[in-house]
């Protein structure tokens, strides 16, 4: 069985990451990026950010980012200020990971903006639909990923697992790399750990990172490990094959302490088996 790995997520801003280096062991840093990183004085910082990282031996991980200008991404978005801002920001992402040996984790879709509040997707995709945004998915790697894009499963829409597995049979046998979050596969099951279990088995070729946090399989709680309903001891053995990182709400984004503390309880699940 592979070792543990402490991996911690954080911005761009410099405090963090110190907060991040200070931590003993860490091995992996994950960038949450929004669209102003992606240009200027802001990407220059970005750059030497990266640089200082694995300079102390740390693998980095892009997170794409969310939104622009108020308009949530979608891969199936057309001819619109976010579609174009889509297809941008990953090239940018991509070279980056090109230049410095890392990954850029993409959602699908992140949701819909309503009254200034981000709404995830209700809808239950039909199969020709998930089939087209596999397909378009394929095309986009082959045109814009270079190997680089790992795709994140989401809470609902095209881009999140589901008891029936229709969205993981039709990535199995595909090209396609996967950043899975744990707990969005968990809540978009219904909190049922046996699906979560038998999606995680299904596409353990296609998974190359992880996203670990806990949650009660409802809504999206990103609770420290030990605080929510998902069996991580069942799962444990997939995530230590891969690097991943701990995505926990955090009281003060200048202090990980959320994810450190996930880190020992996650360490302790395996003198409790």
């Amino acid at each position: 069985m592979k070792s543990f790995k402490l991996g911690l997520k954080g911005s761009s801003d410099p405090k963090q990451i110190e907060n991040r280096l200070s931590q003993e062991g860490i091995e992996i840093y994950e960038f949450h990026l929004v669209e102003d990183d992606l240009f200027g004085a802001r990407l220059k910082h970005l750059e030497s950010s990266i640089a200082k990282l694995k300079e102390h031996g740390v693998r980095v991980y892009l997170h794409h980012p969310m939104a622009i200008q108020g308009k949530w991404l979608h891969i199936n978005d057309e001819n619109s200020i976010a579609a174009d801002f889509f297809k941008l920001s990953t090239r940018i992402l991509v070279d980056i990971c090109e230049r410095f040996d890392c990954y850029v984790v993409v959602h699908w879709n992140y949701g819909m903006l309503q009254n200034n509040q981000l709404v995830v997707e209700q809808e239950v995709p039909d199969k020709k639909s998930l089939i087209q945004t596999i397909a378009r998915t394929i095309a986009y790697d082959e045109r814009y990923g270079k190997g680089r894009i790992l795709w994140e499963n989401g809470i609902r829409g095209v881009g999140a697992f589901r008891n029936d597995f229709a969205l993981a049979n039709l990535i199995v046998d595909t090209p396609l790399k996967l950043c899975f979050d744990v707990s969005h596969g968990f809540i978009s099951m219904n909190g049922d750990n046996e699906s979560l279990f038998k999606t995680i088995e299904l596409l353990q070729n296609q998974i190359c990172y992880y996203h670990v946090v806990d949650s009660m399989g409802k809504t999206h709680d990103s609770l420290m490990i030990g605080q929510g309903e998902i069996d991580f001891r069942r799962i444990l053995p997939f995530i230590l094959e891969k690097d991943y990182i701990y995505e926990i709400m955090l009281g003060d984004n200048e202090d990980c302490w959320e994810m450190v503390e996930s880190h020992r309880v996650f360490r302790g699940l395996l003198c409790d088996k």
